[in-house]
């Protein structure tokens, strides 16, 4: 007597064909293996943000360069862009402190995901030289209606 595979709704519940466990195989490792663009724009966000904190450290320092006292106050605040940042005198130079933002969207087709990243930070310029370091520093009170953003990030993490 030959016997004939049992097919569709004649298997016994909880039967897993074949085809069906390669499915869920394959859908479990393309799921598992990839970040989505959520994270992808988090990352482009973050370097954005770092790298835009960067450059206006580059155009302070030569704002800077040469002057010092009110002069070098003045020169460097004329080299501000329009960000939620102060600049006062500080010790032989001049502080500059508050926040930067930068966003990015990641994804395709149909999904996009936007992020935006702050730094809240501190600008040291030296008297002179204008020597320029930058360090993080506390938000100031106001940063979310300032300068809004997904997460506050570090210079360094």
């Amino acid at each position: 007597m030959r016997r004939t595979p049992r097919r569709g709704r004649d298997r016994p519940p909880g039967t897993v064909t074949r085809l069906g466990a390669a499915a869920a195989i394959l859908v479990g490792l393309g799921l598992g293996g990839c970040s989505g663009p959520g994270s992808a724009a988090r990352e482009d966000a973050v370097t954005a943000v770092r790298a835009k904190a960067e450059a206006l450290r580059t155009d302070l320092q030569a704002a800077a360069r040469g002057s010092t006292g009110d002069a070098q106050l003045e020169a460097v605040r004329e080299a501000l862009p329009d960000l939620p940042l102060t600049a006062t005198t500080g010790g032989d130079g001049v502080v500059v402190q508050g926040a930067v933002t930068a966003g990015a969207e990641a994804g395709g087709g149909l999904s996009y995901e936007g992020f935006s990243a702050r730094l809240c930070l501190r600008y040291r310029i030296a008297g002179g030289t204008g020597e320029t370091e930058i360090e993080d520093a506390a938000c100031p009170a106001d940063v979310d209606t300032v300068a809004p953003a997904d997460e506050t990030v570090q210079l360094g993490d």
